[in-house]
């Protein structure tokens, strides 16, 4: 299961292969069932890498087959005017697996305006090999696509942990988290001993230590290893604190402002909160991230030059190495005349840039969310915590999923489908038996049905079956067929059987 199919799962129990409310229609793709119906699941890298498949992968394909040039060429006009009216979702769309559903969620490749900008793309290049630039191509789709896939993760994980405490679920924030404890406390003792030092501005240290007490509060809801010691924290620091304000009444500075401080009742670390009431013991209320920015903030926005999420999307396709030269020039060429929500990629394309970008669309979607300050305070002390700062980050850093393609797909694959409501059409897109099946999920298979043991170790990752044979496995995110090969012969059964036996797949 996917960080993405998990988090939603915990999340939304009930709804997890129900779409919310229906699948969005995307303008030129036509209605979601039609989508449905003619697509069929394929392999990123076996897709650029323009290589057959073996028969073990792939299905006959009952229709005629068509050379790619001639198809794209055929289709190119088509293209051009798709990409004026959707941009680049013209090309592929993300489907939110709030939206689609568990059997349906993923990235979904239109066969005929791909080809057709491929054609386009070769044609404003000029001399360029039409494999590099099917590869260029769906590369760059690709990375554009993935984005939008890390929005809904991050809002995913935001709400997982909001929901019934479910961050200590996530691996992904568990380890990051509890390194940011001492930090908290560090901050928390700073802001003692600051509080009262500029006699001007006692009010001013006043805030500075609620919201560092609130930070350290939030974390202590979430980490229940920690808590006691979260806890001991406060009591400490309150009464260090207290003990600071005597120490100014008795210098007489700001004696009305310290004595308010004074007067006020002692920490309850049970119930805890200056002035901003809880419910019961979950600090964040039930709501669903995604859906309230996908509503209130994506459609909005959406084609304007306000929709943030496109413009750093589309930055992302020109941080792509690409193999034809010129490739980013014909991007900004096709680009030019989509609609107003792709444009705005010069933004974030330095890093910098981008980093600022990612960081204020990760604010608009928590702060769309909750409206309340210590649901806030709640949400960004542990996405901060998660961010794992360096020496010299901004420790308001929010935590965002991973941007490049490697990361992404490590925590999923992200499915891959390609939409192909032709009869005559090219072969590179034949139906992959082992399309969006996981590797780990071939070595669980291999583990439980065959008492395999598993060596991790980058370059030496083996599995090592009980009859003393050894089958080295590769570190990528799905399962190559060659390796269903070696592993049959190394058992002596047939590819069929380890199919069925670990994938459930039937061939």
């Amino acid at each position: 299961m996917t960080d993405w199919e998990a988090c939603h799962s915990r999340v939304h129990p009930a709804s997890n292969n129900s779409p919310w409310p229906h699948p969005p229609t995307i303008p030129v793709w036509g209605k979601p069932d039609r989508i449905f119906d003619d697509s069929n699941g394929f392999d990123i890298d076996h897709a650029m890498a323009g290589s057959d498949e073996s028969e073990l992968d792939q299905d006959p394909d009952p229709n005629a087959s068509v050379t790619e040039a001639d198809y794209g060429e055929a289709h190119r006009q088509e293209a051009k005017d798709a990409i004026r009216v959707a941009g680049i979702d013209a090309v592929a769309f993300y489907a939110p697996i709030h939206n689609f559903g568990h059997p349906r969620w993923g990235i979904y490749l239109n066969e005929r305006v791909f080809y057709g900008a491929c054609a386009e793309a070769k044609a404003l290049l000029d001399v360029a090999a039409w494999e590099d630039v099917v590869a260029d191509m769906l590369l760059s789709i690709d990375r554009h696509e993935l984005f939008h896939a890390a929005v809904e993760l991050f809002s995913l994980v935001l709400e997982d942990f909001a929901d019934l405490g479910a961050v200590q679920q996530s691996s992904m924030l568990r380890g990051t988290i509890k390194e940011r404890i001492t930090d908290l406390i560090a901050e928390l003792h700073q802001a003692v001993q600051d509080f009262g030092c500029d006699p001007s501005n006692v009010a001013q240290a006043a805030d500075r230590f609620k919201v560092a007490k609130l930070k350290v509060e939030a974390y202590s809801y979430y980490l229940g290893d920690q808590k006691a010691r979260l806890e001991a924290a406060l009591q400490e620091m309150d009464a260090k604190l207290r003990h600071r304000i005597d120490e100014l009444v008795e210098n007489k500075a700001e004696v009305d402002t310290a004595g308010a401080c004074r007067d006020a009742p002692p920490l309850d670390t049970e119930n805890s909160s200056d002035e901003v009431s809880h419910p019961g013991i979950f600090p964040l209320r039930h709501a669903c991230p995604f859906r309230i920015y996908f509503t209130n903030e994506y459609l909005k926005t959406y084609p304007s030059r306000d929709c943030v999420e496109e413009g750093i999307a589309t930055a992302l396709e020109f941080h792509c190495k690409f193999k034809s030269p010129g490739f980013r020039r014909t991007l900004v060429a096709m680009l030019r005349n989509a609609p107003p929500a792709y444009s705005t990629w010069r933004s974030y394309i330095c890093s910098d840039d981008l980093r600022t970008g990612v960081q204020s669309l990760a604010q608009t979607i928590v702060l769309g969310t909750y409206k309340e300050p210590f649901e806030v305070a709640c949400a960004e002390a542990v996405l901060a915590g998660a961010a794992g700062h360096a020496k010299g980050d901004d420790p308001r850093r929010l935590w965002f999923p991973g941007l490049s393609s490697a990361w992404l797909d490590r925590h999923g694959p992200v499915p891959r489908w390609i939409y192909r409501p032709d009869s005559i059409r090219p072969r590179r897109f034949a139906r992959a038996i082992l399309a969006n099946v996981r590797l780990r999920d071939l070595l669980s298979g291999l583990e439980r049905r065959y008492n395999a043991r598993i060596e991790s170790g980058g370059k030496h990752s083996a599995i090592h079956f009980p009859n003393g044979k050894k089958v080295p496995y590769p570190t990528r995110r799905n399962v190559p067929p060659y390796l269903i090969r070696d592993i049959a012969q190394a058992l002596g059964v047939t590819k069929r059987e380890i199919l069925s036996n670990c994938l459930a797949v039937n061939v």
